[in-house]
């Protein structure tokens, strides 16, 4: 037999949708500490927002030249360890403008254009020979509107930021680990170098993966926004007030990534 029929009277009815409301209403209504962490959330984001528009569009880029160049310092590394030989990190730095047919590709790859090259063994004796040379890799350029910063303005370099630290520099002051070498790149044979050649700045590892002067405790390269000028200039006005990034290479072949100036050797 079926069980008798109940009529529930509307108090009871009310009474039963009101505690249904309320029970849906405690499991999904957010609490005052849910809206206020929230609320912090969105201020942070915005704060992030506003700081990298205040920077500039360079952000991207400069991240994205840091891996590169890490990449490519990586690289110069692990070839030095690899093939028992000094392997250099090389950085396009010729003070020609070029005449009118390579004008532009040579002030297109002025601090801009990076490779590796490896000290050439005999192919018989297996003898590493002396200023000889020869690429590893093909290069690379660095995004567009991104450029090496060099230690000092120069012919082609104006408005350098002084106390920058950065290790590129005309000369061979810093001993063999860093300078400027005379080369023809990229180079799939060995090549000896060549004073006719164009000129880049290097830094050096040796077979162990260190900086091949021990008296170089650390090299600085600083990337920044600077701006090409019609007479092929690189104008670095203005870049100690825009974002700046690189990597410092420790005596012992760390490779370290900074993005702020204070996390460079004698900046504030």
């Amino acid at each position: 037999m079926f069980p008798p029929l109940t009529m529930k009277t509307p108090a009871a009815m009310h009474r039963r949708v009101g505690r249904a409301r309320l029970a849906w209403v405690g499991v999904s209504a957010f609490t005052l500490m849910e809206l206020l962490v929230v609320v912090a959330l969105v201020g942070i984001l915005a704060t992030a927002i506003g700081v990298s528009l205040a920077n500039g569009s360079n952000g991207p880029s400069l991240d994205g030249a840091q891996r590169n160049l890490m990449a490519m310092l990586q690289a110069a590394k692990s070839t030095a360890e690899l093939n028992g030989v000094p392997a250099r990190f090389i950085v396009y730095s010729d003070q020609n403008s070029g005449d009118s047919s390579t004008s532009t590709l040579t002030n297109g790859r002025k601090l801009r254009f990076m490779g590796v090259i490896v000290q050439a063994k005999d192919p018989v004796t297996g003898v590493p020979l002396q200023n000889t040379w020869q690429a590893v890799n093909s290069g690379a350029y660095l995004p567009g509107g991104v450029y090496f910063m060099p230690q000092n303005s120069g012919t082609f370099a104006k408005n350098v930021p002084s106390g920058m630290s950065s290790v590129l520099t005309q000369g061979t002051a810093l001993g063999p680990a860093i300078g400027t070498m005379q080369l023809p790149y990229p180079v799939t044979q060995a090549r000896e170098l060549d004073a006719n050649s164009e000129y880049y700045y290097f830094i050096e590892f040796s077979p162990n993966g260190f900086l091949s002067n021990p008296q170089t405790p650390q090299a600085n390269v600083v990337l920044a926004a600077a701006n090409l000028l019609s007479d092929s200039q690189i104008d670095f006005q203005g870049s100690l007030n825009r974002m700046v990034s690189g990597v410092q290479v420790r005596l012992f072949g760390g490779i370290v990534p900074f993005r702020e100036r204070r996390d460079i050797t004698g900046v504030q």
